[in-house]
C-alpha cells in the first residue's frame, strides 16, 4: 500500500472522541521555530516573554512576505505547454497532490495523477488517467487505468488515503 497519510486512519476516531482535530505534528514541530527566536536572546530576566515576542514577529513577517503560505498553487519547477503551466505537485484545499497520486473526483470516479496543471487563467487541475471501476465499494475501487488522460479541476478533488496495484494491472484504492 502507498499511504498518502498513514495518520488519517486515527483522524475519525479522535475526532468522535474527542470533538476536535489536535494537529499534534505542528506543535511538535513548532519547538524548533522557537528555539530559533530564543537563541539570540541573552536577558534571563525577560526571557520567556523576549522568545514569544520574537517568535510571534517572525511569524507575522513570514506571513506577510509568503501569502502563498495556505493557498491553491502549484508547487516546485513548473514547464508551460501550449494553454497552461505543468508541475510535478500542486497544493489545493489544504492538501498536496503529486504525479502518481491516486485522486478521488467529486466523491465518484479515481485517477492517478500524470501532471499537476495551471491553465492560463489560473485555474488549477491534474491530467489524470481515470480508473475503470470494476468493483467499488464505500470505501475501496479496483480497477484498470484507462489509457485516455484527461482534466479534472482541483476544486473537485478529495485524497485517496492509499493505493497498490494488484495482479493483473489493477489498483485498489482506499478512499473515505
Amino acid at each position: 500500500m502507498k499511504p498518502k497519510h498513514h495518520w488519517a486512519f486515527d483522524l475519525p476516531d479522535q475526532l468522535r472522541r474527542d470533538g476536535v482535530l489536535v494537529d499534534c505534528f505542528i506543535i511538535e514541530r513548532q519547538h524548533l521555530f522557537v528555539k530559533k527566536s530564543a537563541a539570540h536572546i541573552d536577558n534571563l530576566k525577560t526571557y520567556e516573554e523576549s522568545v514569544i515576542a520574537t517568535s510571534v514577529g517572525l511569524a507575522l513577517r513570514d506571513a506577510r512576505e509568503d501569502s502563498s503560505i495556505v493557498g491553491h498553487r502549484l508547487m516546485g519547477p513548473s514547464r508551460e505547454i501550449p494553454g497552461m503551466r505543468a508541475a510535478r505537485q500542486l497544493e489545493a484545499h489544504g492538501f498536496v497532490l503529486t504525479v502518481g497520486d491516486m485522486v478521488l473526483l467529486s466523491g465518484s470516479e479515481v485517477g492517478m495523477v500524470r501532471a499537476c496543471v495551471a491553465t492560463d487563467g489560473n485555474d488549477l487541475g491534474v491530467i489524470v488517467n481515470a480508473l475503470s471501476a470494476v468493483r467499488s465499494s464505500s470505501r475501496f475501487k479496483l480497477g484498470h487505468l484507462v489509457d485516455e488522460l484527461v482534466i479534472w479541476r482541483a476544486e473537485d478533488l478529495q485524497q485517496c488515503i492509499a493505493w497498490r496495484a494488484v495482479a493483473g494491472g489493477m489498483y485498489e484504492v482506499v478512499h473515505q
